[in-house]
């Protein structure tokens, strides 16, 4: 009986291991993916609007 609990308790412990390896995983892509388009939107962004500020003459500062 007691083999069977310890079993059991560290069967839990290593699905909740497992399960919390693959959440933080999947956040941490999550995240950088993110980051990634985040990243490049801003680039459009900012591409766009230095080419507007040069056509008006003034600067976007950054």
């Amino acid at each position: 009986m007691g083999f069977a609990m310890i079993g059991a308790f560290l069967y839990f412990r290593l699905v909740v291991f497992t399960s919390g390896c693959f959440l933080f995983v999947s956040f941490f892509v999550s995240v950088v993916l993110f980051f990634e388009w985040a990243s490049c939107s801003n680039i459009t962004v900012l591409g766009s609007r230095l080419s507007s500020g040069w056509e008006g003459g003034s600067l976007y500062s950054f």
